[in-house]
């Protein structure tokens, strides 16, 4: 009886642990996925959904007036496990109507991406060509997003007006650039930002386009009064622990929204 080797997609990493496998090169279904198979494919798919007990009593928590910090930390514990859900809604899509288009639905923090997978994995791999682009993007924004302050800094109250011309120039400016990034990707350069992990195989979809689409649209709603709670109860928060609303809202707020694809996105090594 002959026996058969299964060799690993990729070569060891310098620690000498084995990589999880990616996240693409998943087995295909037998069969097409059902409003059955989905609803449990949602509720099987991460141990946060332990955390939506949290989601009533996170609605219910202004209504009734409970402590702002009270509020605050119910919200928290709620928009986590509804981040994952989002993230699943948005993936089982990107697999239906394609992975560029996909993208579009996705959010991320890509600076605490990189220091959090950087903790574990020791070398990480990127598209060279995708990485360039942005960088560019990101160079334009923030010289659009500069110009109009320093000129803020720098001129006399009566010229104030004058400001404004110049925002509303760059904001048109960026728009376009943008646009044109999206021609860029999704049409005539497309293949220039498909990955290596896109390469190694796609797996099916496990959830059909309506139950994708109706959790998508039900988790954009619910996170949505959550978080329209978490922003209501900042003064509470402010008032017990005294932290700033700056704080608040450069640090934790991020952190809350990112939370549940930071951990989940290390643990895989999404990045690579």
């Amino acid at each position: 009886m002959s026996a058969s080797v299964v060799l690993p997609l990729v070569g060891p990493p310098p620690s000498g642990r084995l990589r999880p496998p990616p996240l693409l090169a998943c087995r295909k279904l037998d069969h097409p996925p059902t409003l059955a198979s989905s609803a449990r494919f949602v509720l099987r798919r991460t141990r946060l959904n332990l955390l939506l007990a949290f989601v009533p009593l996170a609605l219910l928590a202004r209504p009734l007036g409970w402590p702002g910090a009270a509020a605050f930390v119910l919200n928290f514990l709620a928009i986590v496990p509804l981040a994952k859900l989002l993230d699943v809604a948005t993936e089982e899509l990107a697999l239906i109507i394609g992975r560029p288009a996909g993208r579009l639905l996705n959010t991320t923090v890509l600076g605490c991406s990189f220091a959090f997978a950087g903790v574990k994995y020791h070398e990480q791999t990127f598209n060279i060509t995708s990485a360039q682009t942005n960088c560019s993007l990101l160079t334009l924004s923030v010289l659009s997003l500069l110009l109009p302050a320093a000129f803020r800094a720098t001129v006399l109250d009566e010229y104030y007006a004058a400001i404004i011309p110049i925002s509303h120039g760059a904001a048109v400016t960026m728009l376009i650039v943008y646009m044109l990034f999206l021609l860029f990707e999704l049409k005539t350069h497309k293949d220039l930002f498909v990955t290596g992990n896109e390469d190694k195989g796609v797996r099916a979809a496990n959830m059909t386009t309506l139950s994708a689409s109706a959790l998508l649209v039900v988790v954009v709603l619910v996170v949505a009064l959550c978080a329209h709670n978490l922003v209501g109860s900042i003064e509470g928060v402010v008032e017990f622990a005294g932290l700033t609303k700056t704080f608040i809202g450069l640090v934790i707020l991020p952190i809350i929204c990112n939370f549940s694809e930071l951990v989940t996105g290390t643990l895989a090594d999404a990045l690579a």
